[in-house]
């Protein structure tokens, strides 16, 4: 049986139970998805977490997770961890997040 590896918490997007659907919002984040990022932001427990789940789960959208904390404020750490989060996912990055030879002056 072929192993594989533990995904990161930060990484996993949260299992929802017995959420009730916000649909005024998830409309409103239906308007937004034709942009790249959707950034969502309210104060600590104000359902921010369940709300984007929530979102994904009900319209079946494929996408990553990457939840952000202290250890993310080194942009190199940042990036790691949203790569990450890319591999997993099966998605391929974006020619910008391509890792390239830049010679040095």
């Amino acid at each position: 049986m072929p192993r594989t590896r533990p995904r990161l918490a930060k990484l996993t997007r949260p299992r929802l139970r017995g959420v009730i659907p916000r649909e005024r919002l998830f409309a409103a984040m239906d308007a937004a998805r034709e942009r790249s990022v959707v950034w969502v932001v309210g104060p600590p427990g104000a359902g921010k977490t369940t709300l984007v789940a929530g979102n994904l789960h009900a319209r079946a959208v494929p996408g990553i997770w990457h939840q952000t904390d202290a250890g993310d404020a080194d942009v190199a750490t940042f990036f790691h961890y949203l790569r990450q989060a890319l591999h997993a996912s099966g998605a391929r990055p974006p020619h910008a997040a391509r890792p390239r030879c830049v010679p040095s002056a």
